[in-house]
């Protein structure tokens, strides 16, 4: 190989047949009630991978083919979809390290030929930068940055909490914010603890941070946890 740890190109492919879920097709309850004789939902799915482990570089291409796609429509009620819906998706991950810096970005553009059956944000962004070193060899670690997600607007799905599903809505778009928390892990022998500042934007930007229709991701706030497990060698 021209660099240390080599070059890995990944070739992927697949094809399924889905019998549709049973309550999909048999369902009656007090706001939803439906008999459906669907087809089975057949995927066709193929992607392409580039990794170079030394510079910690990962790219892909995908594109995915989907016959009688089942989803659910803007009154929840569920469908299958007469035509073909054609997806492609082209991602890049790169992490990037400074002496104590890192630096993690995860990007992806997308397409989709149906977003009324399928919805997709055109682009979207997960960002993390960091700074990490030792507190105390061995003992102690210590990470501090923060954490960004961004997603250009969208008819983003909404959520039935009587069927538990996502379905889909055409009255709002929402994106374009970013969403930001700042954070500190420590790993101090065997614990792990954090403490995170959630929405730290809140009240610099236009509000719009929505993990689906009408949810509201959590607003400013600080948490903070701990995991440490307990053993005996």
């Amino acid at each position: 190989y021209p660099i240390r740890d080599g070059i890995h190109l990944k070739l992927h492919g697949e094809m399924t047949l889905q019998e549709p879920d049973y309550y999909q097709k048999n369902l009656y309850f007090n706001h939803h009630q439906w008999e459906n004789d669907f087809s089975k939902t057949s995927k066709t799915k193929l992607e392409a991978t580039l990794e170079i482990p030394y510079t910690k570089t990962r790219a892909s291409v995908g594109y995915a083919l989907i016959n009688d796609m089942v989803y659910y429509d803007e009154q929840s009620d569920v469908q299958q979809s007469g035509s073909a819906v054609h997806t492609m998706a082209v991602s890049l991950e790169q992490n990037l390290r400074l002496w104590a810096f890192h630096f993690d970005h995860k990007l992806v553009y997308q397409m989709t030929s149906n977003d009324e059956v399928l919805p997709l944000p055109k682009f979207t962004a997960n960002l993390r930068y960091y700074i990490q070193f030792p507190v105390v060899r061995n003992v102690l670690d210590l990470q501090i940055g923060a954490n960004a997600i961004f997603y250009t607007k969208y008819y983003i799905q909404s959520f039935s909490p009587d069927l538990g599903v996502f379905y889909n809505q055409r009255t709002y778009e929402w994106g374009d914010n970013p969403y930001i928390d700042l954070f500190v892990n420590a790993q101090w022998k065997t614990a792990s603890i954090f403490v995170k500042y959630t929405d730290a934007l809140d009240g610099l930007v236009e509000k719009g941070y929505f993990s689906a229709a009408n949810y509201i991701r959590p607003a400013k706030a600080f948490k903070f946890g701990i995991t440490w497990p307990f053993y005996v060698k």
